[in-house]
C-alpha cells in the first residue's frame, strides 16, 4: 500500500525532520506566548493579592475564575486583546515554515537548516497563491453543501423530532468534518505538487492537480490525513489531560511545563511527518504523468 508507506517514510525517512519540527514548535511557542502575554498579566494583577489564588497552582481554584469572569467581564477582551494580531503573524509565519517543509521534503537536502531558508524565501509567495486559491476555489462549493446541511438540520428541529434531529448532528459533524479534510488536502497536495514539480507548471495547474488528485484518491488521501490528525490529538490528550495532571502541585510545576511541551513538539513533529508523508505519495503519480511526455 503506497499511503501506508508514504507514512511510514513521513515519520522515519529523510533529512532535516529534527530542525524542521524545532522551527514549527518554536513558532507555535512565541505566538502562544505572545496570545498569552495579556491574559497572564491580567490574571496576575486581579489574583496575586488573594490567598485563594494559590489553588490555581494545584489544579483548582475554578471557583475563582468564573467568579472573575462575572465580576470582571472586561478582563476577557483586554486578556484575548492580541488574539487578532496573533492570527494575522500565523498566517504569513506558518506558511513560511510550511514552504520550507515541503521543499525539504521534495528534494532531501544534505544541509537541510541551511537549505531550508532558500527553499522557504524562493517559494513563499506561490505557497501564499496556491492557499489562497484553494480557499476560493472550494468556497462555493461548500457553501453550498453547509447551506444544504443547515436547511435540513433546521427543518428536522422544527419537526419536533429530537431523535433525528441529533442523529443528524452527527452527520453533520462528520460532514463538516470531511470537508475540513478536503481543504486542507487540497491545500496539501497542490503545495506538495509544486515543491516537486516547480514554477514551469503554473499556479493554475498545480491548483487544478492538487484538488483532483486528493479526490482521484479519496479513501488513501484521508487515512493519511486521518492517521495524523489521531496522532497529534493523542499527543495533545496525552499530555493535557493524562500525564501533566499528576504534577500539577507546588515544587512540581516545572514538570508539567516540560510534559506539555513535550506533547506540542510531538504535534509538531506529526504535522512535519504529515508534510513528508503528502511529498512522498504524491511523487510516483507525478513521475508518471510527466514521463511519458518528457
Amino acid at each position: 500500500m503506497l499511503w501506508l508507506k508514504a507514512l511510514q517514510t513521513g515519520f522515519l525517512g529523510g533529512r532535516g525532520k529534527a530542525w524542521t519540527t524545532v522551527l514549527f514548535y518554536a513558532e507555535g511557542l512565541l505566538l502562544s506566548a505572545l496570545a498569552l502575554a495579556p491574559l497572564s498579566a491580567g490574571f496576575h494583577a486581579a489574583l496575586d493579592r488573594y490567598p485563594a489564588a494559590a489553588d490555581f497552582r494545584t489544579g483548582g481554584g475554578l471557583d475563582l475564575l468564573a467568579e472573575l469572569g462575572m465580576n470582571q467581564p472586561g478582563l476577557w477582551a483586554a486578556a484575548f486583546g492580541a488574539l487578532g494580531l496573533v492570527l494575522l503573524l500565523h498566517v504569513p509565519l506558518s506558511l513560511f515554515l510550511t514552504t520550507g517543509a515541503y521543499g525539504l521534503a521534495a528534494r532531501d537536502r544534505e544541509r537541510p537548516l541551511r537549505e531550508f531558508w532558500g527553499l522557504s524565501s524562493r517559494s513563499f509567495l506561490p505557497f501564499v497563491a496556491l492557499f489562497f486559491l484553494n480557499l476560493l476555489f472550494w468556497a462555493i462549493p461548500l457553501a453550498v453543501v453547509g447551506v444544504i446541511l443547515f436547511g435540513i438540520g433546521k427543518t428536522l428541529g422544527e419537526g419536533g423530532d429530537a431523535g433525528k434531529a441529533y442523529a443528524f448532528f452527527w452527520v453533520e459533524l462528520a460532514t463538516v468534518a470531511i470537508l475540513v479534510n478536503l481543504l486542507r488536502n487540497s491545500i496539501g497536495y497542490a503545495q506538495a505538487r509544486y515543491a516537486l514539480a516547480g514554477a514551469p507548471e503554473g499556479l493554475g495547474r498545480c491548483l487544478l492537480k492538487g484538488a483532483a488528485f486528493s479526490l482521484k484518491r479519496f479513501i488513501p488521501v484521508n487515512f493519511i490525513t486521518w492517521i495524523c490528525n489521531g496522532l497529534r490529538a493523542l499527543a495533545l490528550t496525552l499530555g493535557l489531560f493524562v500525564l501533566s495532571p499528576g504534577y500539577a502541585t507546588e515544587g512540581k510545576a516545572w514538570v508539567t511545563a516540560l510534559l506539555l511541551q513535550a506533547a506540542l513538539f510531538a504535534a509538531a513533529f506529526v504535522r512535519v511527518a504529515e508534510i513528508r508523508a503528502q511529498v512522498t505519495y504524491l511523487a510516483p503519480a507525478l513521475n508518471a504523468e510527466i514521463l511519458p511526455s518528457g
